[in-house]
This record gives C-alpha cells, structure tokens and sequence, in this order.
C-alpha cells in the first residue's frame, strides 16, 4: 500500500470515546480514500475519521467541522450535533425551540401539547455496533407534559468499517486485519527480508529500469536473466537465486567460475516484516514578495 505522511498535526474536532494519536496518513493511489491513523491508541486504516450515524431512514456523515469544539454530521436535511446533549434538528448549532402550550390557560385539565421546532435529543453516542434512542422534541415530543411520545422516538446506531494493525511490523507499518464486514487484509510499508546472518533485504518502493524491484543487494541482472547477490562471474564469487518471496523462503547458492577457488556459504531469506520507507517529496507551499 502507498501512503504519504501528512506535513500537519492531526487536529480534529473531539468526540467522546475517540482519542486521535498525532500523526494522519493519506492513502495515494489504489489507497487513495483512506487514511492511516491512530484511535485510542490503535494503528488503523478507514475511509472515514469518524462513525456513520444511521436512523431507519437516513445515514449522517461526519463533516470534520465542529460546534461547540465536538464534531458534527450531517445527513439528509439535519444535522447531528452537540449542545450538551446530542441533538439531530434541521440547523446546525441553533434555531431549535420547544415549549409546553395548554389547550386552555384557565382550565389545565383540558391538557395541552408541546411546540416548537421538530427535533430530537439524546445524551449520548451510540458505540459502534450498537444503537441508542433520540427523543422526540419541540412539535414532535407529543401531549404529555414532561414525556416523549413514544412513536415518535427514533433509534441511532453507529458503524465504523476500520482495519486494526496486526503483526508483521513496527506500527504503522505491518498486516492490518478487518474489524468489520470488509474481507482481506490491508498491508502498510515496504516487505522487508533477513538472512541468517540477520542482514537486512529491504524492497524498494519503486521498480528499476529492467521493470523489477530491488531488494538491497539483490537485484536482476537482466542480460543473464538471473537474480543476483555480487556481479556475475565475478572472480571472488556470486550468489544466484530467485526473487524474494514472502511466502516462503528463497535460497542464493554461492556460485564461482570454473577456475576460482573462492568459497562461500549459501544465503537463505526468510521475510521479516512490513517497514516504513524513506521516500520523500518537494512541495510548494507558496510564495512571498520581496520589496526593495
């Protein structure tokens, strides 16, 4: 997967319950739309920073934007938000009204009904993978006074599609696992190998001129059609195998020329784990007059 590490601290609104690590990376290519972050102290990957908030008959989408410092969504024609409670109305961060009216002012008996703007409150977040009740408020809480009616209640639940970092890595980079109901894992950084004698085999990030990665030492030599460690028919030897494998490990036979005494032991790579790459970037970030 490629990612590209964002030049500024990760600075969202806050929500309860959702802890955001420093550090934002972005997706690039066929990882563009998602991003790489930590939440509550976990490395994971999603297409969105924050839950989806559904009711029965619309999906609330966070808008990165706050009210009251705490994130806000938005869904349809309301807005989901935070005044201390929760709050779903037609406008964001106010307008909202509800009042308790009598039918008739000199006899309480006749009962009465509450106005106002329609919204709904709760006082909290549902969790994800679970739901909570918004009451009813404003023209819609009902003829009770001090109740809601409860027909008009409506159910929030919330989900999060996410993979959460596994093994095979130094976090960020490594197997990520799905947490949800996506299949197939997600991997971060760059494959990395080690030979018995712990030396270090790191793919690079892009292919070379022959249209093949190399991996350290390693590289194709495409003129022989063979994957080398040294140059080949080198006098003091070389090593000849095949391309790296993460599924399995791959032997370089030391080889020499038929009148060459030069000794050496076979080289076995076994695939170590996932690394962060050290590939870097200009970029213009404006320009400023100079007057003399």
């Amino acid at each position: 997967m490629s990612w590209k590490q964002s030049n500024l601290t990760l600075r969202l609104p806050q929500l309860s319950g959702w802890s955001f690590g420093d550090t934002l990376w972005i997706g690039t290519g066929n990882d563009a739309g998602y991003y790489l972050f930590q939440l509550n102290n976990k490395w994971i990957i999603a297409d969105k920073l924050y839950p989806t908030l559904k009711t029965f008959s619309t999906t609330f989408y966070p808008l990165y934007q706050s009210i009251n410092s705490v994130n806000y969504w938005e869904g349809g024609n309301y807005y989901l938000w935070y005044n201390g409670y929760w709050i779903i109305s037609k406008t964001a961060g106010f307008g909202i009204t509800e009042d308790w009216k009598w039918n008739n002012e000199d006899d309480h008996t006749e009962g009465g009904y509450y106005s106002g703007d329609e919204w709904y409150s709760s006082y909290s977040l549902p969790a994800v993978g679970e739901s909570v009740v918004f009451y009813p408020r404003g023209s819609k809480r009902g003829t009770t006074q001090n109740a809601y009616e409860s027909s008009n209640e409506i159910e929030v639940s919330a989900s999060f599609d996410y993979w959460q970092y596994s093994e095979r890595g130094d976090a960020p980079a490594g197997i990520y696992a799905p947490m949800s109901d996506q299949s197939g894992n997600k991997i971060v950084g760059i494959p990395q190998w080690t030979d018995q004698d712990d030396t270090e085999y790191t793919r690079s990030l892009e292919k070379d001129d022959n249209g093949h990665y190399t991996y350290g030492t390693i590289s194709y030599d495409k003129d022989n059609e063979k994957w080398l460690i040294g140059t080949y028919e080198s006098n003091s030897g070389w090593w000849e195998g095949e391309e790296p494998s993460i599924s399995e490990s791959v032997t370089f036979e030391f080889t020499i020329n038929d009148d060459s005494n030069a000794e050496g032991d076979d080289i076995i790579l076994e695939f170590d784990q996932y690394v962060i790459g050290d590939n870097t970037e200009d970029r213009y970030i404006g320009e400023a007059p100079i007057w003399l």
